[in-house]
């Protein structure tokens, strides 16, 4: 079974086959995962291979937290946040240079929580922003997961954990 980084991540993303083009207008395949130059997946793949591809891009994710907050020590929990975060937007100059950033590296764990739901703007094509309601969704579960939620409510948040009857 895929670990909670995962599973919420997956969750959020959903699967899909086919190459679609995210909200961003970015071609994109299995568990959001934006093409490559010289990747070719036109006939689609199984959600086991995007699962495979999911794991590779959050280990890079990974990396980038690692890169953004070295030396800051980040509980479990907090990593996977960010890690999520920076899967959905990227490791470049405006997560470099965020409030959220700069919130966790001086320890304000509160003020970088609430860093995270300012960021539910896609940005489009053209260069405009679209708040996107699943981005509101998103960053309220990173945002709790960053204070130490229980994994299961961050399970439920996201939609891997379906609700209780």
């Amino acid at each position: 079974m895929a670990d909670l980084l995962t599973r919420v991540v997956a969750a959020f993303e959903a699967f899909s086959p086919k190459v679609y083009l995210d909200a961003g207008e970015k071609p994109t395949v299995g568990y959001g995962h934006l093409l490559l130059p010289g990747e070719d997946y036109s006939d689609g793949l199984s959600e086991e291979q995007a699962l495979v591809l999911l794991e590779s891009d959050l280990r890079a994710a990974r990396a980038a937290v690692d890169r953004l907050f070295h030396g800051v020590y980040l509980a479990d929990y907090e990593w996977d946040a960010l890690t999520s975060f920076v899967f959905n937007l990227g490791s470049g100059q405006a997560v470099r240079e965020s409030s959220l950033r700069q919130h966790v590296i001086h320890g304000n764990t509160i003020s970088a929580a609430a860093e995270f739901i300012k960021w539910v703007n896609a940005t489009m094509p053209d260069g405009s922003k679209k708040k996107l309601a699943g981005l509101v969704r998103r960053r309220d579960c990173e945002s709790v997961w960053f204070l130490g939620a229980h994994p299961s409510i961050v399970e439920r948040m996201s939609g891997a954990l379906p609700e209780k009857v």
